[in-house]
């Protein structure tokens, strides 16, 4: 199961590019960006990943105070630092952590819940992690050795549908962006979706990017909603009918049909 944890690992130094006082650690397959010296390959840290709110005391005792996202200036996320993306933070470990240790808790690291926005209140809500959809898999970044060269592997074909790259959808922010601009930036890490199971919107985090090769041989249909928004997707892309309370083809909806929408 998908999970959010500050966790020890080993980490290893790489030169960046593009400074000189700066360098690239990498634990597992993230990357984050630190101060030259900082550390050397092999190190022990707790790697605080993206979504991380950070105390106010580690904030300090890190010199990062001010210097995060969010109103209070502790929120982690993805940046640019000199042309190379940064994807969290690492702090080095303490004395008595070993490694694969779970810090969470002792860093005193909580998730982020991003608010909702002041022009969506009343229609949609913060479900929270306890009932919402918790995603059976890790992000691979994660585990980068899973798998070795040369070992057989099996691949599955993404069959359903896509949505057009000019498409907009919804960030927690309430601004919205294209999926072209979400594909390629990677410093976006959530959007609005939609729960079936809770009747609500919610905040989920992106596992994964991809353009369709084919797209061009794809019959694309355009949904036009009340207000005038459109949505363009692939027939074969599935749209949650609110009628049926099920998911269907897109282009199989009907006529006045009640659908839910990445445009929110």
């Amino acid at each position: 199961m998908s999970t959010f944890t500050v966790i020890v690992e080993r980490v290893l130094i790489y030169c960046h590019p593009q400074a000189d006082r700066l360098e690239i650690a990498q634990v597992g397959d993230y990357q984050s960006v630190v101060g030259k010296g900082t550390f050397q390959t092999n190190d022990l840290v707790a790697y605080i990943p993206e979504q991380a709110l950070v105390p106010q005391n580690l904030l300090a005792e890190m010199g990062l105070e001010g210097r995060l996202a969010g109103k209070d200036k502790n929120r982690v996320k993805a940046v640019r630092l000199r042309g190379v993306v940064s994807q969290g933070l690492c702090y080095p470990a303490r004395e008595e952590w070993q490694e694969g240790a779970d810090v969470t808790e002792a860093l005193g690291i909580t998730k982020w819940e991003p608010p909702i926005p002041t022009h969506l209140a009343g229609e949609v809500f913060n479900a929270g992690q306890n009932r919402t959809l918790k995603y059976d898999i890790e992000n691979y970044r994660r585990f980068p050795d899973v798998l070795q060269d040369g070992e057989p592997v099996v691949f599955t074909e993404k069959l359903h549908g896509c949505l057009h790259e000019n498409s907009l959808v919804t960030m927690p922010d309430g601004n919205e962006r294209t999926i072209a601009e979400v594909v390629a930036d990677e410093t976006i890490d959530s959007v609005w979706s939609y729960n079936e199971d809770t009747d609500g919107y919610v905040v989920r985090p992106i596992t994964g990017r991809m353009r369709r090769a084919n797209s061009e041989e794809k019959k694309w249909v355009r949904l036009t909603m009340e207000n005038g928004r459109e949505l363009v997707l692939t027939e074969d892309h599935p749209v949650y009918s609110r009628d049926r309370k099920d998911w269907v083809k897109a282009g199989e909806v009907r006529p006045e049909e009640d659908i839910e929408s990445p445009i929110m």
